[in-house]
């Protein structure tokens, strides 16, 4: 597993969320947390053959919702 750029909040399956943002290590995908309210996140993602959607879902929300108070 890869390391993650930035320090691990919650882990829903192979994603994470991090104080960086959204990571999957295993596939070295991140998603910064400035980047988060950026439109098709969802789309974009679900066309990866890889990626359980529902693992995506859940901590694409929980960042959100997360980094949005840390504003």
């Amino acid at each position: 597993m890869s390391k993650t750029q930035g320090n691990v909040i919650k882990v829903f399956g192979e994603w994470f969320v991090t104080d960086f943002g959204v990571e999957c290590p295993s596939a070295e995908y991140v998603i910064s947390f400035s980047r988060l309210n950026e439109r098709n996140w969802i789309d974009h993602v679900s066309k990866k053959t890889w990626v359980d959607m529902d693992d995506f879902g859940s901590a694409f929300e929980f960042a959100k919702s997360y980094h949005a108070n840390r504003r």
